[in-house]
């Protein structure tokens, strides 16, 4: 019976972080609050958002002191560990 792999380690500033499979961007918010996403996000004043009701989920927290969170925006490819 083959396993089917439903999370992935990507490094994200240098710390590796665990993220569902579907992840094809990570971001920061303003709160340090690290999201894994299936779309690609805008952003506003404060946070990240999608429009659509795809797929996200709270991965980890972050020095809002060290990411500049509207430049926290990253791609991972479906086929990459990063």
């Amino acid at each position: 019976m083959p396993v089917i792999q439903s999370i992935k380690v990507v490094s994200y500033y240098g710390v590796f972080i665990v993220v569902p499979q579907w992840t094809k961007y990570i971001s920061m918010n303003k709160n340090g609050e690290i999201f894994a996403w299936e779309s690609k996000p805008q952003t506003n004043s404060y946070l990240w958002y999608v429009y659509k009701q795809e797929r996200f989920r709270l991965v980890a927290f972050g020095d809002p002191s060290v990411i500049q969170w509207k430049k926290s925006l990253c791609r991972y490819y479906a086929n990459s560990a990063n």
